[in-house]
């Protein structure tokens, strides 16, 4: 991000460091809540937007955000992911 922003010289991300985005092959379904994700990103192009996954703890929330992601970085390879945790 620093680097798109012209604030400092950043070596390029390796493939390992998206590896924490990978969900295997084990993931199915969810063709539903992936285009509500796949919405809401192309309504962000047009102004900022909040998106909350949420449910029960194990039923797969972090596996469908890494799922869209990884499927968002296939389409736009140039897509900037920030990633937090609290």
């Amino acid at each position: 991000m620093l680097q798109r922003l012209g604030a400092a010289e950043i070596p390029p991300a390796s493939s390992s460091s998206m590896s924490s985005f990978s969900t295997g092959s084990h993931f199915v379904g969810r063709e539903r809540e992936l285009h509500a994700l796949k919405e809401c990103y192309e309504r962000s192009r047009r102004g900022a937007q909040v998106v909350a996954v949420h449910g029960e703890s194990g039923v797969g929330k972090s596996s469908l955000v890494r799922r869209f992601i990884e499927q968002l970085i296939a389409r736009e390879p140039d897509t900037v992911v920030l990633e937090g945790t609290c």
